[in-house]
């Protein structure tokens, strides 16, 4: 049998127990995910305690408390504060719980206009014909991630290839970067299929395995390439569409007012009032549409949301935007570093939902290069004892997405690109791997109706300890409502059963794993939390969603060129199938999250 091996690697069971939150994008208020969280643990313990579950005991004494700010003498910090009254089932006694917050907000305000937001979105969508474009060498996390994601579809392998094929593969990817200097090439695809005829040319079989491999490989990417650019392009359609759809009308009543407002009825009132400022032009219906969206939130969307991710994306030190970025890393350095560097911390779980799994991931390495810097033995343990964080959990993460249209430089230094490589942090690398064996789990809850989270490649990397992250799928809604999926990691149960075993149970903790028998190491699957609900439930609605601009433009060609039974015979089932998607999409949310707390 497994014996219990405990490691505490530098957690302590003593003291406090510190939940570090990252909110996500928008103008997002200071304390309010702080409360939603520990709310939501609350929640879901009075509703185990009530219903038929087993109880997990309860939270008590919930509110906000003040300490001194350990990075300066005048400062204070606020945070949530709960205490753990377990069930009388549950061994341990009572345990205190901190949520502190990383509020970054401040820092991106006013990061551009909502015009210069939009065109910076639309320039995105040349990011897929960008990318299916360069080299093969370069964007080689991009296509490395690809290449994971690969593994993880066996049916797509080629007959004869083995789990370790794909180790092999990356191990020639990166001699095949390396060596682009020395052999003169640029770094295309066959360039690469040629180091298996030299290196393998005794191993023909092999050769011809791995050159298999390498071609799915190459086509898998570029049919990803494929899927995302019909996606972006779908998504501009339908934002064309709407909007014209949207001045077309107002045009038309425009016309309507100028030519039917006679006597003293309504019409005539809303002429006489306004005048020359309802004029029947197109110009002026794009200014009521811009202001009728301006009112409804569209720009404010644009300028807080979009704007966040904009500024956060900004790379480019000589960039005026970049010191927003600056700004945000430092806030997130300093939350961390007051509670890790706290003697009565015992234990520090990260959270994260949005773009704030990106700002925490950022910021993770910043803390591990203070350590290497100065040139301890131990880097993990200090200054800054970064071996005290135990989970990283993220929620609705776009870190992916992020790498994918922005993370790619481009030099043809290649040693600068090594530098950059080097300077990023990844799961074989520390704090995520501590004495080359895993130390950080890093837990990632996403849903496949919410377009800006995924199951998470581009931080993964082969090493010594390294672990994919574990990817959590779950489901709040049986219909794709991508704004209410987004938003409702805090409402659902296997989320929030998650994170209270993680932070007060102090489960799924590599540092707390049985031993294998015959010396097979630690029993890290035992604690794998995914893969979660199967993924693509909601997948026909999806398709049905994405068909329906394209019907509708071939309503306007067929209006345009003067079909006008085609126009009918296109138009009004398209128009019935729309309403439909509202009201299936209007009832999904009417009956609520499928896990409720």
């Amino acid at each position: 049998m497994p014996q219990a091996t405990p490691d505490p690697g530098g957690q302590s069971g003593e003291g406090y127990t510190a939940i570090v939150h990252f909110h996500g994008m928008g103008s997002q208020r200071r304390y309010e995910e702080s409360c939603r969280l520990i709310d939501a643990m609350d929640v879901y313990l009075r509703n185990r305690q009530q219903g038929e579950g087993k109880s997990l005991g309860r939270l008590v004494g919930i509110g906000a408390r003040q300490e001194p700010d350990r990075r300066s003498e005048d400062g204070i910090v606020t945070y949530m504060r709960a205490r753990h009254l377990p069930a009388p089932h549950q061994t341990g006694g009572e345990r205190e719980i901190r949520v502190y917050e990383c509020y970054w907000a401040p820092a991106m305000a006013g990061s551009k206009s909502a015009y210069g937001i939009g065109l910076w979105m639309l320039k995105q969508v040349l990011r897929p014909i960008y990318s299916a474009a360069t080299p093969w060498w370069e964007r080689h996390r991009l296509r490395e991630s690809m290449l994971r994601d690969l593994q993880q579809c066996p049916h797509y392998w080629p007959e004869g290839v083995t789990d370790q094929d794909f180790d092999r593969m990356l191990g020639a990817y990166g001699r095949f970067r390396k060596s682009l200097y020395h052999r003169g090439w640029r770094g295309y695809f066959w360039h690469f299929l040629k180091l298996f005829d030299t290196g393998l040319r005794r191993y023909p079989e092999a050769a011809k395995r791995m050159k298999k491999l390498a071609w799915v490989w190459w086509i898998y990417a570029h049919l990803i390439e494929a899927r995302n650019a019909f996606l972006l392009g779908t998504l501009l359609l339908t934002l064309v569409l709407s909007l014209g759809g949207l001045v077309w009308s107002v045009f038309h009543l425009l016309q309507i007012i100028a030519t039917e407002a006679e006597g003293t009825g309504v019409l005539s009132t809303i002429r006489d009032l306004f005048g020359d400022h309802l004029k029947p032009t197109v110009q002026t219906a794009a200014g009521i549409v811009v202001s009728g969206l301006s009112l409804i939130g569209v720009t404010r969307f644009l300028t807080e949301s979009m704007g966040d991710v904009y500024g956060w994306s900004t790379y480019t030190e000589t960039d005026a935007t970049f010191e927003r970025r600056a700004k945000v890393l430092t806030m997130g350095q300093d939350t961390l570093r007051h509670v890790l560097c706290d003697p009565d911390c015992g234990r520090v779980v990260v959270t994260a939902h949005s773009l704030g799994t990106s700002v925490a991931f950022d910021t993770i390495p910043l803390l591990a290069m203070r350590n290497l810097a100065h040139g301890r033995s131990n880097p993990i343990a200090g200054p800054i004892p970064l071996e005290k964080i135990s989970h990283f959990v993220t929620m609705g993460s776009p870190i992916d997405k992020i790498h994918y249209f922005f993370g790619g430089q481009r030099s043809k230094v290649l040693s600068f690109l090594d530098v950059l490589d080097q300077l990023k942090t990844t799961t074989a690398r520390m704090p995520f791997v501590k004495n080359r064996k895993p130390h950080i789990h890093w837990i990632n809850y996403w849903d496949d109706a919410d377009p800006i989270s995924g199951p998470l490649q581009s931080p993964v990397e082969s090493g010594p300890g390294a672990r994919a992250v574990d990817d959590v799928h779950v489901q709040s809604y049986d219909f794709p409502a991508p704004a209410r999926s987004h938003n409702a990691y805090f409402e659902n149960r296997t989320v929030i059963d998650g994170l209270f075993r993680m932070t007060v149970l102090n489960e799924m903790n590599y540092s707390n794993l049985p031993l294998l028998p015959d010396d097979g190491g630690y029993d890290y699957d035992s604690v794998t939390c995914g893969p979660g609900l199967p993924r693509g439930r909601r997948r026909g609605w999806a398709l049905v969603a994405l068909a329906v601009p394209y019907a509708a433009l071939a309503t306007v060609i067929a209006v345009l060129t003067g079909n006008a039974d085609l126009a009918r015979w296109i138009g009004y089932p398209t128009a019935g199938v729309a309403a439909l998607l509202v009201l299936f999409w209007r009832a999904s949310l009417r009956r609520g999250n499928l896990e409720k707390l």
